[in-house]
């Protein structure tokens, strides 16, 4: 933590911007322009579109739900899932960096949610909570046991948003685009009955998670084809209603979608 976040004290009076100073400056995310707060340079709270569009599918009531974020990040989703008015709304972030961040996030635009630490897996392995929907944006593609991960969403929950990255050949096609992939790392792993093909995609650090990492806990993770992932997701009774697949992503191919049942 202190190699990240080091000690001082604030010389101004409490504000918004005091709130994002005291996290330093290693925020990705730019809040509106009419909220006079500087951060970072990706307007997420502006420009995404993936909570309404879930709603506007007609499977996703977000009010009076019981919801349960993984992965907040930096709480944008959090604030537009909050707007939504759900009966609750638990925000679980692994990592330390962005847990901090999200509780600012919280306080400062006075988020009804609850945020909690902790590791996703473990998690959905123990907890004896049901969700409504589970929003599960920009975290499948960091888990080192993605069949796993799929299994045990699927026990506390019968509506998934999912935006993840996905292998397809065009990672094969240009290796110096794509330099995190090691094909003689991946391996074959049975599920279901099935041998499923995981593609390992390494962060290229040895020992220490860089500064401003939003990756996994380990210094891997495993990928699978979309097609892996919705049949899966098909085999315990999910439908698939897909927002978009798109391999212009500089990190990967990317699908978004909604699977409920």
């Amino acid at each position: 933590m202190s190699e990240v976040i080091s000690q001082k004290y604030s010389s101004s009076a409490p504000s918004n911007q005091s709130f994002i100073d005291a996290i330093g400056p290693i925020w990705k995310t730019k809040f509106p322009e009419d909220w006079g707060i500087s951060a970072g340079g990706s307007a997420y709270f502006d420009v995404d579109d993936r909570v309404q569009w879930a709603e506007d599918t007609g499977h996703c009531n977000f009010e009076g739900s019981k919801i349960l974020e993984l992965g907040p990040f930096e709480g944008y989703n959090t604030y537009q899932l909050a707007q939504k008015n759900p009966e609750k709304l638990v925000a679980l972030e692994g990592n330390n960096i962005n847990f901090l961040k999200t509780l600012v996030v919280k306080e400062m635009l006075n988020i009804n949610a609850e945020i909690q630490h902790g590791d996703f897996l473990s998690y959905l392995n123990t907890t004896e909570d049901k969700f409504d929907i589970v929003w599960a944006s920009g975290v499948l593609y960091h888990q080192t046991e993605p069949l796993q991960f799929l299994d045990a969403l699927s026990k506390v929950t019968d509506k998934i948003f999912f935006w993840t990255h996905a292998w397809g050949e065009i990672v094969m096609s240009n290796p110096e685009q794509y330099p995190h992939f090691d094909p003689m790392s991946d391996e074959v792993r049975e599920f279901d009955g099935r041998n499923i093909k995981h593609y390992y995609r390494s962060y290229l650090f040895k020992s220490d998670i860089p500064k401003q990492f939003s990756g996994g806990s380990s210094p891997f993770a495993m990928w699978l084809k979309k097609e892996e992932i919705y049949k899966v997701l098909e085999d315990r009774g999910f439908k698939i209603i897909k927002k978009s697949e798109s391999d212009s992503h500089a990190a990967g191919p990317t699908i978004s979608f909604l699977a409920y049942r």
